[in-house]
């Protein structure tokens, strides 16, 4: 009996050392992965440096998000461990930093192997994130994530194929802001921020307060998506632009003829610069808009005149976005100095051709047949190429983009106030780090966001909008009257509306 109880305790003592010695190895393991690596944030010239330091965990996969609206940075760290993690910086100072837990319903599989692809915050409150796994065969839904910054856990989920985040915030009831989500797909996504009555936080996706909003057929490849309250939209496509107006429908407008110098790509955009929203069909030209759409004013490269000898400048200029100063910011586009493909919409019978001057008023669809599906991509017309350029003077062009196009703008609306920075002369003035290369395009600047980040591995640098050194030159700017935009019309059935009139700040009938 004696030797039984000697034996249990023998075994005992085996089994609590083991457990302990086991335990106090896992968390010298997570110790260390979460104390010696991490972030710093240090000042490198006329910006800062923000590094992240491995320490024993290897890193399956790390990255640097362009930054938000309000001088927002989020960097993820994916480790081999499968650890996700992000940080989140404010203009170039490190602010919160957590772990992101699978949530319910998300499969292990895609949540070790899950890239971020977006993000939007509001800080001190809800940061929104998008996961997309890297396999472009897989057949797994992106995952759109809220995590509440305040107590560091899952907000809400949900699961849809978008590429892009955008808020969409009401100031007077905050109740009713959301983040809008869209790609190219033939719809969007539209979620409250907030948990809705009786909603648990961290519940398994599809989120029920989501709502889907079917695009009609008019609107083809997303180049842009604008807030304009808080569930009305401007979108910018290959076709023209739309105005979503929430319960009371969409207006189509079709663009304007594509100019003689042609871009590889449609570079259409918006802008908003705290008073006036902004659209650019093509670059050299800009036109003020109202919410709901209508034309206010246009400016080309006429009004938008450079001096001599970068005259040609003002046919090249591509709106970057609106600082939060209300400036707006252009970098200059390469032409591809071919004819530009014209998209023509598929109608019967044929629509004439879309000029200046037809005086025709944009019409509003008003949509209520939800059972239209998505239009099959063989379905849909092909573009026609406009008549080669007249009186183009290719080697003239050539010669002078030769001498590069490393130039960037800013114009004040208010004021006409014209500036120009040149990175050729600026860059190494401003100290950055000296493994960084000069920036080749303007891929790295959100005017919105009040700066730039260069990223490289597991640094990147931060660079307030201020320090960029622009010099003036002139006044420019004078506003044309406003275009005559003629109605997109798609031979297609309505698209299903959506019903926001029980959100706050809803527009109503």
């Amino acid at each position: 009996m004696k030797k039984a109880v000697i034996a249990f305790f023998i075994c005992l003592l085996a089994v609590v050392g083991g457990t302990w010695w086991f335990l106090r190895g896992g968390s010298r393991q997570a110790s260390l992965e979460d104390t010696s690596a991490g972030f710093s944030a240090d000042a490198q010239g006329q910006g800062r440096l923000l590094k992240y330091s491995e320490g024993g965990t290897p890193l399956r996969n790390f990255q640097w998000l362009r930054p938000t609206r309000g001088g927002t940075e989020v960097a993820q760290v994916l480790t081999q461990t499968d650890r996700q993690q992000i940080a989140i910086f404010k203009d170039g100072q490190l602010g919160d930093q957590m772990h992101i837990p699978r949530p319910e319903g998300v499969s292990e599989a895609f949540h070790r192997s899950a890239q971020l692809r977006d993000a939007a915050v509001i800080p001190g409150d809800v940061v929104i994130l998008l996961y997309r796994v890297k396999d472009p065969t897989a057949v797994d839904v992106p995952l759109i994530l809220a995590m509440d910054l305040k107590t560091q856990s899952v907000r809400w989920s949900h699961r849809a194929v978008v590429d892009h985040l955008v808020l969409s915030l009401d100031a007077k009831q905050p109740e009713g802001s959301a983040v809008i989500g869209y790609g190219d797909e033939a719809s969007l996504v539209h979620i409250p921020l907030a948990l809705q009555k009786g909603e648990r936080a961290g519940a398994k996706a599809p989120r029920p307060a989501a709502q889907t909003i079917e695009l009609p057929a008019e609107i083809q490849g997303i180049t842009g998506l604008l807030p304009t309250g808080p569930s009305t939209f401007l979108v910018s496509h290959h076709n023209g632009l739309s105005a979503f107006l929430g319960a009371k429908g969409w207006s189509h407008f079709a663009s304007f003829p594509p100019g003689p110098l042609g871009f590889p790509e449609p570079r259409s955009g918006l802008a908003y610069d705290g008073r006036r929203f902004w659209w650019q069909p093509e670059p050299g030209r800009l036109v003020q808009l109202k919410l709901d759409g209508t034309p206010v004013a246009q400016w080309d490269s006429k009004s938008l005149a450079v001096a001599s000898p970068r005259e040609k400048d003002a046919q090249l200029l591509q709106l970057l976005g609106a600082d939060l100063e209300g400036k707006l910011w252009f970098a200059l586009a390469a032409p591809s100095l071919t004819p530009a493909p014209l998209p023509i919409p598929a109608t019967d019978p044929p629509l004439p051709a879309l000029t200046a001057s037809m005086a025709t008023a944009a019409t509003t669809t008003r949509t209520a047949d939800s059972s239209r599906k998505p239009e099959a991509p063989s379905a849909r017309p092909m573009p026609q190429t406009t008549p080669p350029p007249e009186g183009l003077d290719r080697s003239a062009w050539e010669s002078y983009l030769s001498q590069g196009l490393d130039f960037l703008y800013c114009w004040n609306p208010e004021t006409g106030a014209l500036a120009r920075a040149s990175w050729t002369d600026s860059w190494r003035k401003l100290g950055p780090p000296s493994d960084f290369s000069m920036p080749l395009s303007d891929g790295e600047l959100r005017p919105a966001a009040g700066g730039f980040l260069f990223g490289l591995g597991t640094q990147a640098w931060w660079l307030p909008l201020k320090e960029l050194p622009l010099k003036a030159i002139g006044t420019s700017g004078k506003a044309s009257p406003p275009p005559v935009m003629t109605p997109l019309v798609v031979k297609a059935p309505p698209s299903p509306m959506m019903d926001f009139s029980h959100l706050p700040g809803s527009p109503k009938n």
